[in-house]
């Protein structure tokens, strides 16, 4: 289990927490917007079908999410 939390702020303005993730979690993004990476575990940011590669987000760190976007706690 990650320490931490993982933090998504819509780019309405709606911000969701996830608390305390399970390693090899996966967390679908169905908006676009802003995740922070809170925990002690690195991120990996899936982006939608066939739209790139994979990205690393370290702990510490934040991207910008495309909707259809999933998280994969590593």
């Amino acid at each position: 289990m990650a320490t931490g939390s993982i933090i998504f702020r819509s780019a309405d303005g709606r911000t969701q927490v996830i608390d305390e993730p399970e390693n090899g979690g996966r967390f679908p993004l169905g908006e676009a917007g802003l995740l922070e990476n809170n925990t002690d575990r690195e991120l990996r940011l899936i982006p939608p079908a066939g739209q790139g590669d994979p990205a690393v987000l370290q702990p510490g760190g934040s991207a910008q999410i495309e909707a259809g976007s999933a998280v994969h706690v590593v």
